[in-house]
């Protein structure tokens, strides 16, 4: 197999086997047991005798099911139910249960065998270490709580962080397991020194801070730091003062030529390997990117003073979050082509980094007004606990596929916008019939609109949505993928950012000027196949923009993009299911608006408002108005 931030053959044959896991067989003492799904909707859980053994009966439960099933990858439906479990079990730890240390370490290993399970699981480990390092450092008794209540699997850890380093390809979550292999469960009096939680600074630190921290099981190697480390922190140096780019080329050429030649040094040494991805990791993540905007407006006999190793590293190390399909290709272009190659990394480094500044500038950080998005009752339903597969999901927004929008130049604005004034773009014989699995909700401040009610409201059959926005960010802001809407108009033939149709933009100049360079980058890309990466790279911002014609809309919305198909998809009822996903987050609504042609209300609506008042128990919120609209449809 090919580890595509490597991009070198690589003998992992003996790693898959190393790394994988296995779901571990049910102990003696809990085979045959049986609980309910429900034993733990008690409000005293957690503090009653055997609560601990009930979490414990249920996940082996899952995991046999699973395990007799022969097929872990494709068992998603139990990961939910697994990750419960184990935030119960943690729970009663919290509460002053002795931790089952063999069965607890058994549960975490198996549940790295299923599919979907290894990022909550990171996630809720961490949560109960936060609770930990509060107890330590508040209680007396050191020996006790560290007895008791320690989950320091260090070795189970970094396997797991391995797992997802090198067969997963899944360098933030590898992050995340190292993280956990560093924490300190010892003497509280040495967490400030010993412990840096919540307080790393700069993500290229972490891994250096681990191994100072307690992961003493991961091996390192002091070449790495001195030969690779110090000659790239020298072009981050020069990057921050503000150097100009002959000298950024020459630093670039020092440090980007250590780390390809410590990378052919490696072989297939774990150790040195594992330290040189995750420099790359941080590298990428905040230095790579700006170096290589740098280069790009240089003229073509600085790039080419690059050596063939410093390039072959920055091609190595990849583009920080774009999509690896399509660069693969220009990893394996003949060497005469490879300025070609190096000529359009740099457009695309560029192209990133702009959109990021785009997406930056249009996402909404707080949002203090009430807005509102139209629906039919079908989709109202979905969000309500009949509808829902389990609680968790009750008082979530149905956010559809962009197949279903009303707007035929859906997606289309910014490609318009980019290719004006050069030309026509590429004309196949037949056009793409795919649609990307992008998932919009629109929301507008005009509440009880006939306009919105008859193109998005089933014809004023549906309802009206009124969320507030200012509670919802209050429990979900860190999980609100929520952005204006930017409206570019047709001057000639050329499109621009009108400036009245954008008066809720705060970022307007900078943003004329981010699209102005992306243009300028489009006109450079002379191949379809660049042309078409190029596509891929923007597609975290194409649904941002819209037409003009509907800036009376005032529109945000919530944009959710995967490049692949994701357990996450749900579908409706019907011949013919739509695709969507749920929101992150539940809702906070204030009030539903029952549209002025909603059929049969009478009958429809007792069943309704039992369904809403359920969602509101779930979700421990205020029940939301039910009116009537104002509006007198003919």
């Amino acid at each position: 197999m090919e580890y595509q931030v490597l991009t070198k053959s690589l003998r992992f044959s003996q790693l898959e086997n190393e790394l994988q896991f296995k779901i571990i067989p049910t102990p003696g003492v809990f085979r045959n047991k049986y609980v309910q799904d429900d034993y733990a909707s008690s409000s005293e859980y957690g503090m009653m005798t055997h609560d601990d053994d009930n979490a414990l009966v249920h996940a082996f439960m899952m995991l046999d099911r699973i395990r007799r099933k022969n097929n872990p990858s494709h068992s998603h439906r139990y990961c939910d139910q697994l990750v419960d479990d184990l935030q119960n079990l943690l729970l009663c730890y919290n509460f002053g249960f002795r931790v089952r240390r063999e069965e607890t370490q058994t549960i975490i290993s198996s549940m790295l065998a299923v599919k979907g399970c290894a990022r909550p699981l990171a996630s809720s480990i961490l949560s109960y270490y936060e609770n930990y390092y509060k107890s330590m450092t508040e209680e007396c008794n050191s020996d006790y709580h560290t007895e008791y209540f320690a989950l320091n699997f260090t070795d189970l850890y970094i396997k797991a962080a391995d797992k997802a380093l090198f067969l997963d390809q899944d360098t933030d979550l590898a992050m995340q397991f190292y993280h956990l292999a560093g924490l300190w469960w010892g003497d509280p009096s040495s967490f400030t020194v010993k412990s840096s939680v919540g307080k790393w600074q700069l993500m290229e630190r972490r891994f250096i801070d681990i191994l100072n921290n307690g992961g003493k099981n991961i091996q390192s190697d002091k070449s790495v730091f001195g030969d690779v480390l110090i000659p790239l922190a020298k072009v981050v140096k020069a990057l921050e003062v503000g150097n100009d780019n002959v000298r950024i080329t020459e630093l670039a050429n020092e440090g980007f030529s250590a780390y390809s030649q410590a990378l052919e040094k490696a072989g297939d040494n774990l150790h040195l390997l594992r330290e040189l991805v995750i420099t790359a990791w941080a590298l990428k993540k905040f230095s790579l990117l700006p170096a290589l905007c740098c280069l790009k407006d240089e003229q073509p006999e600085t790039v080419r003073t690059l050596t063939d190793s410093a390039k072959a590293a920055i091609l190595a190390i990849r583009l920080p979050d774009a999509p690896t399909y399509p660069l693969r290709r220009y990893l394996i272009r003949p060497r005469s082509r490879r300025m070609d190659t190096m000529k359009n990394l740099l457009c695309f480094a560029c192209a990133i980094d702009i959109a990021r500044k785009l997406q930056n500038a249009l996402r909404i950080a707080e949002l203090g007004q009430d807005m509102a998005y139209y629906t039919s009752l079908d989709t109202l339903m979905y969000m309500l606990p009949a509808r829902c597969r389990d609680n968790r999901d009750v008082g979530k927004l149905s956010v559809m596929n962009l197949a279903y929008m009303n707007d035929p130049n859906e997606g289309q604005m910014l490609k318009k916008y980019l290719l004006s004034g050069h030309g026509p773009g590429d004309c196949d014989t037949r056009k793409d019939a795919t649609y990307p699995f992008v998932f919009i909700k629109c929301f507008t401040s005009r509440v009880d609109d006939l306009p919105m009610w008859e193109i998005y409201g089933d014809h004023a059959q549906g309802v009206c949505i009124v969320i507030d926005w200012a509670k919802t960010f209050r429990i979900s802001a860190q999980a609100t993928p929520l952005y204006r809407v930017c409206y570019l108009s047709k001057l000639g033939d050329i499109y621009t950012l009108d400036d009245n149709a954008n008066q809720q933009l705060e970022h307007r100049e900078e943003i004329k000027e981010w699209l102005e360079k992306l243009r300028k980058i489009c006109s450079e890309l002379t191949d379809s196949e660049s042309k078409r990466f190029f596509d891929t790279l923007l597609e975290g911002i194409t649904y941002l923009f819209k037409d003009s014609s509907y800036h009376y809309e005032k529109e945000v919305r919530i944009l959710y993009a995967f490049s692949e198909v994701s357990d996450h998809f749900q579908h409706t009822d019907g011949e013919y299911p739509l695709l969507f996903v749920q929101s992150e987050f539940p809702v906070i609504i204030r009030e539903i608006v029952i549209g002025p042609k909603f059929p049969d209300r009478a009958r429809r609506m007792p069943y309704i408002q039992e369904q809403i008042e359920y969602m509101c128990e779930i979700n421990d919120s205020l029940c939301p108005k039910l009116t009537l609209s104002n509006i007198e449809y003919k």
